[in-house]
């Protein structure tokens, strides 16, 4: 299992989802004071309030960066620095409902609009383009006649946290080392 950096923006549920599952979490980053470094710091993992990550916020030991409801964009520098080692969560089955402006609720509400059958969620590798890494995995749920955002959303995130914790512990399954380096 890897060493990683969860990045996150908003109520900590992937990062809860990832402590309790005992991943090897070097450190949180979070862009703003929110749920997520107070979920941090509770279990007592080093974390850091900035802005914008830069490359050198990263700790040294970390293999993989886990961008877990983070909401910035990242910069191509960044993301060039480690290229194949970044990972996002999305909230529906890309590349529908992907993109920028496509991020919690409103996500749930454009799969209801759209009259969808299911949802789910994507883990896919991160570039610079918003929500068009390679996809890794997939989980779909069905879309309900009585669903709300909300009640989707539930759905959907149950599932995410276990597809999340998943690719953590099996990163070199679902991205292997000769993948990365090329």
């Amino acid at each position: 299992m890897p060493a990683i950096t969860v990045c996150c923006s908003g109520s900590g549920t992937n990062l809860q989802a990832l402590i309790n599952a005992g991943c090897h979490i070097r450190q949180v980053i979070c862009n703003r004071e929110c749920p997520a470094a107070n979920r941090a710091r509770a279990a007592n993992i080093p974390t850091l309030i900035t802005e914008s990550i830069a490359v050198q916020d990263i700790d040294p030991q970390s293999e993989l960066i886990v961008l877990a409801g983070y909401l910035k964009i990242l910069s191509p520098q960044f993301v060039a620095a480690f290229e194949g080692r970044i990972i996002n969560t999305h909230p529906a089955l890309l590349p529908r409902f992907g993109g920028k402006g496509m991020y919690g609720m409103h996500v749930h509400e454009a799969v209801l609009a759209s009259k969808e059958k299911e949802s789910g969620c994507s883990v896919h590798l991160v570039t610079n383009q918003v929500d068009a890494g390679k996809i890794l995995a997939q989980r779909k749920v069905p879309v309900l006649p009585d669903d709300t955002a909300k009640s989707l959303q539930q759905r959907v995130m149950s599932q995410e946290h276990q597809l999340l914790v998943e690719i953590v512990k099996n990163w070199d399954k679902y991205c292997p080392k000769e993948e990365r380096e090329n």
